[in-house]
């Protein structure tokens, strides 16, 4: 991803991945997962750290894999005692069977071939273990604004501006395709009522709008109309926003 790798996106991502909205759906997928104390996770894409440190909160030793060295240090300014390791989603330099679990958590839809990531994080995972993989149906958000053809647009332009912005609903095939068994699923709202403050739009619709703006999809003008309209309706009370995220856990063939 472009700009990735630097101190500034590790901290953008490091605030909008602590907001309690998504904390919440965080633990949610944690709980699906259902990882025993003392196992070994890769946390492929681990970004500055946040799934890392809520899974050592779980008694979990964590192997965290990121290509970006700035988000890895930001996870070892953490000091979560994590193993580090700077590789490719596509080729992980670890020993097969080597992990009792793997997430891919809002990583599928970044990679170029979303099946070969799932099957190398399922190869360093034992025969019996998990891989929990995690992503935005990014055609599900939605602001409510008065003009729809103008948030349709909007929210169309950042779902294609993804390499696969339908990356949520494809995870139970992407599993299969990769040769694991897909076992258990959750599906989470997220959402929020408020119009800034601590919440995960607040924090990224600013990113969501220069990558807009850098695609091309929509003119700087209608976006700046588009911002009028939520904030008008932020202040009738008649703001809201949500998207929908999917977690599998699939089981590694014994």
């Amino acid at each position: 991803m472009s700009g990735w790798d630097s101190a500034q996106a590790a901290e953008r991502v490091a605030q909008a991945y602590a907001a309690p909205d998504l904390a919440a759906v965080r633990e949610r997928q944690i709980d699906l997962l259902a990882p025993l104390p003392g196992w070994r996770i890769a946390d492929v894409g681990c970004g500055p750290g946040a799934f890392a440190e809520a899974l050592t909160a779980r008694g979990a030793q964590v192997t965290a894999i990121d290509s970006a060295p700035a988000m890895l240090a930001a996870v070892e300014a953490r000091s979560l005692g994590c193993e580090l390791v700077e590789a490719d989603a596509l080729s992980l330099p670890l020993a097969s069977a080597s992990h009792d679990a793997a997430c891919l958590v809002q990583v599928l839809e970044y990679v170029s071939d979303p099946v070969a990531a799932v099957r190398e994080a399922a190869r360093i995972v034992r025969p019996g273990g998990a891989v929990l993989v995690a992503d935005t149906d990014w055609d599900t958000q939605g602001f409510n604004v008065a003009d729809r053809e103008l948030g349709r647009r909007v929210m169309q332009a950042w779902a294609d501006g993804k390499p696969d912005g339908w990356a949520g609903r494809r995870l139970r095939g992407w599993l299969a395709a990769a040769g694991l068994v897909a076992e258990e699923r959750c599906a989470v709202v997220l959402d929020a009522t408020e119009w800034g403050g601590d919440t995960f739009i607040a924090h990224n619709w600013p990113h969501h709008r220069r990558a807009i703006e850098r695609s091309g999809g929509v003119p700087a003008a209608d976006l700046d109309r588009f911002e009028r309209e939520i904030a008008d309706s932020a202040a009738s009370g008649a703001f809201y926003w949500s998207v929908v995220r999917h977690a599998w856990r699939g089981r590694v063939p014994s």
